[in-house]
Order: C-alpha cells, then sequence, then structure tokens
C-alpha cells in the first residue's frame, strides 16, 4: 500500500508469489521501468474507498508510510490467518531541526502523539483485534548544510529550494556548523511497526 513508483514492491518479486503495488497516484513513473516481473503488477486506487480486491485475496499487506485510510478495508483483503505489516513515521521527526531552525521549520510539533493515536484509532476501526504497535527511535546524521535545507524543505517545488538556498543558505550554515558535531547535525526520528494478524 502506498507503493509509489514501485521500487520497493519490486524487490519483492524474487520471494513472493504473487506482488500488487497500489497507490492513489498514476502509474506513469512505474512505466519506466520496463517489462515487469510476471508476478508483479501494479494497481491505481484511492485507499480511502473500498480496495479493489476480493475477500482473503491477499497473505500478507505491506505498508510501508503509505496511508492509514487503507486500514479500514484491510482486514477484509486478509485470507485468514492473514497478516499485516507496516512502517510510520513516528510523532518524533528531526524535532531537533525546529528548535535551531524556528524560521524555516515554522511551528513546532503537536504534543502528545496525535500520529499514533490515529494509528491505534483506524486499526480498530479496521477490525483488527490482534495488534503490536512498536516504537523505535533512531538517530541520524546530517552531514551539510544542505541536508538541512533539502529535509525542511522535503516535498517543496524545485524553484522554492533554489530561492531559499540562495537566500538562506549562509545562516543555516552558520547555524549548522554551530550545533552539529564531527558525525554531523544529530536529528531524531520516531517509527511506528505495525503487526496485526487476522
Amino acid at each position: 500500500m502506498g507503493c509509489g513508483h514501485g521500487e520497493f514492491a519490486l524487490r519483492w518479486s524474487e520471494v513472493a508469489e504473487q506482488v500488487v503495488g497500489i497507490d492513489a497516484a498514476s502509474e506513469y513513473n512505474r512505466l519506466e521501468m520496463g517489462d515487469l516481473p510476471g508476478n508483479v503488477s501494479f494497481v491505481t486506487a484511492n485507499t480511502k474507498e473500498a480496495l479493489p480486491f476480493s475477500n482473503g485475496a491477499f497473505d500478507v499487506v505491506y505498508n510501508r508510510r503509505g496511508p492509514t485510510s487503507a486500514y479500514l478495508d484491510v482486514k477484509r483483503v486478509l485470507a485468514p490467518g492473514g497478516r499485516l505489516l507496516s512502517i510510520h513515521p513516528g510523532d518524533v521527526e528531526a524535532n531537533e531541526l525546529a528548535e535551531i531552525f524556528p524560521e524555516w521549520c515554522g511551528s513546532p510539533p503537536a504534543p502528545g502523539t496525535p500520529i499514533l493515536d490515529v494509528l491505534k484509532q483506524r486499526l480498530q476501526q479496521g477490525g483488527f483485534e490482534h495488534t503490536e504497535i512498536e516504537t523505535v527511535t533512531s538517530v541520524a546524521y546530517l552531514h551539510a548544510p544542505i541536508d538541512v535545507l533539502q529535509m525542511i524543505l522535503f516535498g517543496q517545488t524545485p524553484a522554492l529550494i533554489e530561492e531559499l538556498k540562495s537566500r538562506d543558505l549562509c545562516e543555516i550554515t552558520r547555524r549548522f556548523e554551530r550545533h552539529a558535531t564531527e558525525a554531523g547535525l544529530a536529528t531524531t526520528f520516531v517509527r511506528y511497526l505495525v503487526r496485526a494478524t487476522v
């Protein structure tokens, strides 16, 4: 679920009998991959609606940073004994950047665990009774000031990135150098690993 251009889904073709990637985006990126293995296909569909698969169609559903809206219908498409495995960005996502670079990061993150709360709610609404959510915390190091800018502006237009780069990279560099260690600028990330069985 949320397969994007499908590269990760393709990795499973060597070990799975059948792999189906689903994403709300159009399939144009997948067409550039050339010939697909015979056991791999892609479907464009909005997970906020019913999933376009028959009851019990899959043994495993894997959600890699994909939509939680799909959890409302995942149980139906899993075979008896089937499993849901997923990884979600957590409620801590490089919060250090908001402290060091507040004028570029906007408001500080919301208190509490709103992402985890929604995740639990969607799993419950989807009828999953046997779930386990593991919280994994890791530290990643940004090695250069441009890495900070790219993380802050992830998903923004190239024009905006270039504008801020020419206007603000000197100040970002100054703060980066003040806070970084030899390993780089430490940033903390939380990920939620979900395991559920039908």
